[in-house]
């Protein structure tokens, strides 16, 4: 897991690599749009798909972006994408789910209708579907 330059949607995307015990590469994804995304946390679900999380730039370049969930089944095919966040900047560390078969979330924000000043923690709750 990480993010790529070299193919994908278009700048920066989230790469997600799915290899055997053996290191042989199962399979390969990308996923993002033509702006940049990168993935910090990935985490296998209990239905053997995967739930990733990371923040999306609003443009290239841009300082201004998004949190994200991106939940794949267990080929790598994408069931959905969320983005989180206010009209600053935010982004998610690390993502896990929780016994109720949905997801917590933890990053950082700085948008001030989410944050008390600069750089606050970012905590979502979501059901299954990435619903806050």
């Amino acid at each position: 897991m990480g993010r790529t330059n070299t193919f994908g949607a278009g700048n920066q995307d989230v790469f997600l690599v799915k290899t055997n015990r053996y290191g042989t590469v199962q399979w390969a994804k990308t996923y993002g749009r033509t702006d940049n995304e990168h993935a910090s946390s990935v985490q296998q679900t209990s239905d053997g798909g995967y739930i990733l999380s990371g923040e999306m730039f609003f443009s290239s370049g841009s300082d201004y972006s998004n949190a994200f969930l991106i939940k794949v089944d267990a080929y790598g095919d994408l069931q959905w994408a969320k983005s989180y966040g206010g009209t600053w900047a935010e982004g998610f560390a690390l993502v896990r789910q929780t016994s109720d078969g949905g997801y917590i979330a933890v990053g950082w924000t700085w948008s001030p209708e989410l944050s008390a000043g600069n750089n606050d923690f970012f905590v979502i709750k979501t059901d299954a579907f990435g619903n806050v």
